[in-house]
C-alpha cells in the first residue's frame, strides 16, 4: 500500500473514531505505585536492632542491641558466621537501658551504653565494653538519662556526644546538656539553656565534624535558639539561620548531591498536624506534605535513599496517616507509612508498603552488598529495591517499538474487550491521564499522516519523575 492510499484510508477511519470518541468515556489510569519495595534477602535474620559497625581482629561485625530497651540488657557483636555476646559481669546492673553506640579506634573497638546502671554499688549513666573489660569510661557521670548519643570522627580520633537536660560530668563543674568523652576524658562545649533531645553527626562530610543538635533549645552561647543548632568544623555554634520554631522532636542531617547540608526535623504539632521543615541552601522551607498524627506519641523519622531516583527523600513515620493524591492509612503502631518527596519538582510519592520496621540502615563494611537495608521485628533483612518505570510514549503493546499494531492495541482494549493494556501511560499519547480514543488517532497521524510525534519519552525509552501514579501491570519492553 502507498502512502496515499494509507492517508486516505486514515481519513476514513479516523472521522469513524471521531464519532466512537463522542460515546466514549475515558479509561483513567490506576495509581499502581513506583516508589520502591523493600525486598527480602534469603535466609538471612539478624538477632536484635543493628546500632553500628565494628572490625575486631580484621572482622567486621554489626553491633546490636535488644528491641525491649526497658530493663533489658542486651548487646551482640554479630556477623553471619559469628556471634560476640557482650555479657555483663554480675557487678553491673541497669534499670534502664537507654541506647548503645559503638566507635572503632586504634586500640579496637569501644561500646558505650547510656541509661541508669549501677557498677559496684557506684550509680552511672554510662558504661563501657573496650573489646575486653567492662568500665566506667572516665569516671561516673551522672544526673538525668541522657537522650541520645552519637559518635564523631574528629582529626584526632572518635568522641562519644551525650546528649539530654541535666548530665553530671566527671571533673566539669555545673550541669550540662552534652557531654563529650574522647577515650580519656569528658568535657563540654557550649552554655545552653534548654534541653537536647536529638543529635545527629554528618560523618559523610569532608570534614567528618559536623554536628547537629535539637530539641527545646532557647540559646546557646547567649545566641537565640529556635530549636535546632550546629556545631562546624572550626568548633563553634551557630543557630542554622533562626531555625524553627520547637521544641523539635525528630531531625536527619545529610549532605545533598552537591555536598550541600540538608536537615530535615519535624517539631511539636500545630493542631492534629505535625510540620515538616527542611534546611537546604543555607535557608528553611517548609515541606510541602500534609501529614495527620494518627497517635498522641508519634515522631517523625527522616531518612534519604540516594537508590531511589537518584535525587528523593525518603520520610517515614509511624502511626500516621497521608492526605495527598492518593490517600494512604496506618492505623497501628508500630507500623509506619513512608513517602518520598523530590526537591526539584516538589513532588511526592507515598509509600508502597508500611511496616512493623526497627531500624534502617545502610551497609557499609562489606557484611551485606552495599545498599539500603531494613530490619523487621522478627529480624528479617530486606533490601530497598527502586521501580524506575521507563517506557516509550506511543507503545502501546509494549514491544519496544511505535507502529500501526499499537493504535490497533488501542482500539480493541477499548471497543473490544481485548486484554488489558501492558502498560496506560505509554498508550496516553495526549498525556490527559486517561486512555481513549484520541490517543490511537494521534498514532495514526503521527505514522501515516504526517503528524507531530508523541511527546516524552520518544522515540527511546524515559524515565518521567512528575508521574505520581502509574498504569503499568507489565514492565514495558525498555532495554
Amino acid at each position: 500500500m502507498n502512502h496515499g492510499s494509507v492517508r486516505a484510508a486514515h481519513r476514513s477511519v479516523s472521522g469513524l473514531l471521531v464519532v466512537v470518541a463522542l460515546l466514549l468515556s475515558p479509561a483513567s489510569l490506576s495509581a499502581n505505585n513506583p516508589f520502591g519495595a523493600y525486598i527480602t534477602v534469603p535466609n538471612l535474620v539478624v538477632p536484635g536492632v543493628p546500632i553500628a559497625e565494628l572490625n575486631l581482629n580484621g572482622e567486621n561485625f554489626l553491633l546490636l542491641k535488644d528491641e525491649n530497651v526497658m530493663g533489658t540488657f542486651t548487646a551482640l557483636l554479630w556477623n553471619p558466621t559469628n556471634t560476640i555476646p557482650l555479657t555483663t559481669p554480675p557487678t553491673i546492673t541497669t534499670n534502664v537501658l537507654r541506647g548503645v553506640s559503638g566507635m572503632q579506634t586504634a586500640q579496637g573497638p569501644r561500646v558505650f551504653f547510656w541509661g541508669d546502671f549501677d557498677v559496684g554499688g557506684t550509680a552511672t549513666r554510662v558504661i563501657e565494653w573496650d573489646g575486653v573489660d567492662w568500665d566506667v569510661p572516665g569516671g561516673a557521670v551522672g544526673g538525668v538519662i541522657p537522650n541520645a548519643a552519637e559518635i564523631r570522627m574528629t582529626s584526632v580520633g572518635p568522641e562519644l556526644w551525650l546528649v539530654g537536660s541535666v548530665l553530671a560530668l566527671p571533673g566539669i563543674a555545673g550541669p550540662n546538656v552534652i557531654g563529650i568523652y574522647n577515650g580519656t576524658s569528658w568535657q563540654s562545649t557550649g552554655n545552653f539553656v534548654g534541653t537536647i533531645d536529638e543529635i545527629v553527626v554528618v560523618d559523610e562530610s569532608p570534614s567528618a565534624e559536623t554536628v547537629i543538635v535539637a530539641g527545646d533549645l532557647v540559646s546557646v552561647n547567649g545566641l537565640p535558639l529556635n530549636g535546632v543548632a550546629r556545631f562546624d568544623a572550626s568548633g563553634n555554634w551557630d543557630d542554622l539561620s533562626g531555625g524553627i520554631p520547637g521544641p523539635i522532636t525528630a531531625i536527619n542531617a545529610f549532605l545533598d548531591e552537591s555536598d550541600q547540608l540538608e536537615i530535615w526535623v519535624t517539631g511539636e504539632p500545630v493542631g492534629s498536624s505535625y510540620g515538616v521543615q527542611r534546611f537546604a541552601n543555607g535557608g528553611w522551607q517548609s515541606l510541602p506534605i500534609p501529614m495527620i498524627n494518627a497517635f498522641a506519641d508519634g515522631l517523625g523519622r527522616f531518612y534519604k535513599l540516594p537508590t531511589v531516583f537518584g535525587d528523593w527523600r525518603i520520610a517515614e513515620f509511624p502511626g500516621w496517616i497521608l492526605d495527598g493524591p492518593t490517600v494512604e492509612f496506618s492505623f497501628a503502631s508500630p507500623e509506619y507509612t513512608a513517602i518520598a518527596w523530590n526537591p526539584t519538582t516538589g513532588l511526592y510519592r507515598p509509600g508502597s508498603e508500611w511496616s512493623n520496621e526497627i531500624i534502617q540502615f545502610e551497609a557499609t563494611s562489606g557484611l551485606f552488598p552495599s545498599g539500603n537495608y531494613r530490619i523487621f521485628s522478627n529480624g528479617e533483612v530486606r533490601e530497598w529495591v527502586a521501580t524506575e518505570i521507563e517506557f516509550i510514549r506511543g507503545d502501546t503493546n509494549g514491544d519496544g517499538t511505535v507502529n500501526i499494531a499499537d493504535p490497533i492495541r488501542t482500539l480493541e482494549t477499548l471497543f473490544s474487550g481485548g486484554a488489558p493494556l501492558p502498560c496506560g501511560n505509554a498508550a496516553d499519547v495526549d498525556e490527559s491521564s486517561s486512555v481513549t480514543v484520541g490517543d490511537a488517532i494521534l498514532t495514526f497521524e503521527y505514522l501515516f499522516a504526517m503528524g507531530s510525534p508523541p511527546p516524552a519519552p520518544f522515540p527511546q525509552c524515559g524515565f518521567i519523575p512528575t508521574i505520581i501514579s502509574y498504569d503499568c501491570p507489565t514492565l514495558p519492553n525498555c532495554p
